[in-house]
Order: structure tokens, then sequence, then C-alpha cells
């Protein structure tokens, strides 16, 4: 699996973007195409790797793929032992002179098992070299689906993922011109209740499935409809907002982006 590339990390996190192979960074393929071996995320929820198909999609030799599971629990001493666990094998990876990487969707460093990895990691293995690639996140494959600016000017924009409950979203109307959700999952439509309830289904976009096969595009209330959460974005212009943008994708009830 290795090339010529020089790799001068032991332990890479690396992004890979939202789910379009055509989106793999070049540096994210050549780190990539040279350790030895990557680690692949899977859940308890689905026992196929995303991160891992899109690499596939651009070619990198899947001989060199490890599935590592990671928890999808709330509660902190199960995640503190469930990493713990993924880490050790990262580590003895890394031990017995393998350069590895760590694979996940979008970016490293925005709402990544990466992070926990690497934190437990340099409990178990302090001084361990790493590097990390970014990737390009689903938010920015949403707005140029949709064919959307995300802030322009002076505009203000939050990142946040879906909060329990909704009506938290309030506080952040006054504060910044566009919201983007991410985490929706099961709970689209209390999203899609809470935005009609507001009064912001004017510039209220929903790209679900971003980057997959099932991806549709378009006003957040019509496409919660018929679509499910899971790895969609929002993106809700707030009262200060005033961005429809004539003739963009945006004006469209239903796009397919790819």
């Amino acid at each position: 699996m290795r090339t010529d590339t020089a790799l001068k990390a032991e332990l890479y996190g690396v992004g890979v973007g939202p789910g379009d192979p055509g989106l793999v960074t070049i540096k994210a393929f050549s780190i990539l195409s040279s350790v030895d071996i990557i680690f692949t995320p899977v859940s308890r929820m689905h026992d196929v790797s995303i991160a891992a198909e899109i690499i596939r999609g651009v070619g990198v030799d899947p001989a060199g793929f490890v599935p590592i599971g990671f928890p999808m629990a709330r509660d902190s001493e199960a995640l503190a032992s469930a990493w713990e666990l993924a880490s050790s094998v990262v580590v003895e990876s890394i031990d017995s002179g393998k350069k590895v990487a760590f694979i996940t969707l979008g970016d490293p460093s925005v709402y990544s098992t990466w992070i926990y990895l690497r934190r437990s990691v340099a409990i178990q293995r302090p001084g361990t070299i790493v590097e990390v690639i970014p990737g390009i996140m689903a938010m920015n494959a949403a707005a140029a689906c949709l064919g959307l600016p995300l802030v322009e000017g002076d505009e203000g924009l939050v990142l946040l993922p879906l909060p329990d409950p909704v009506e938290t979203l309030d506080a952040f109307l006054p504060l910044v011109d566009r919201l983007v959700i991410y985490k929706i999952g099961g709970r689209l439509h209390d999203l899609a209740r809470w935005v009609k309830m507001r009064g912001l289904e004017a510039d209220a976009r929903l790209v679900a499935g971003v980057g997959q096969s099932r991806e549709m595009a378009g006003e957040l209330l019509d496409i919660a409809a018929k679509a499910e959460g899971y790895l969609s974005v929002g993106l809700i212009g707030t009262a200060r907002s005033v961005r429809r943008v004539p003739g963009t994708r945006a004006d469209k009830n239903e796009e397919a982006c790819r």
C-alpha cells in the first residue's frame, strides 16, 4: 500500500469529505495511498464504513483497511472504555512500526470520531507524532448543492447540532444570519415544525443524505416530508437574513445535486 510519499507522522487523522469521492483532497489521497493501515470507523448502527466506501471510490487499496468500532452511547464511562479499547489497537499498530491513518467523514476537527481517538491515543502513547488532514465539510457541500452562500460581508453564521429541545435555537435568531444544523437524525420533523412555527420557511433549506446516492435538496419543509434526517444538513436564514438569491437552486422545490 506504501508509495514513495514521505510520511513524517506516525498517525494521521484524515477527513474524506461529505460523501462524494470527487471531493477527497489530493493530500488526503496521497497520505491514504502511502500508509500501511487505514482504520475505518464503523458504528454499532451500521456495519459498513461510509468513509471507507468514499476512499474506495477514489482507488485507495482496501487491503489495508481495518474497521474500528465506535460507540453511539452517551454514558461517559462507557464512552471512555470504548475509546480506550479502540485506541489500544491503533497504538499497537504504531508500536509495531506501522504508519497508520484514521479516516472520518467531513473534517476531522468538526464533530468527528477522530477527536476522541486522538485524545485516547495521546493518553496511552504520549509523544505520538500526529498530523491532521482537513476535509471538505458537509455544510460546504450542502451550500454548493443549493447554490447558496453561507455568509457574506459582515454576516454571522452558527454551526450546531440540532438541540433538544429544538426551541433552544430561538436564542440564536437575533444574533446570526444563518443557522447550519447538523446531527438531525430522526428529529427532522421537529426541526421542520420549529421552522414553520417561527415563520422561517422562506429561507430554510435542507440537503438530505449529503453526498449519498439518496441525496435530495430543496425547501426544508418539502424535503422533510419525504426524506430522512440522517447525514442531512439544514441551512436556515434568520430574521436578519434577506438572502434568497434569484435564479439559484435555492428557488427550486427539489434538486438532486449530483
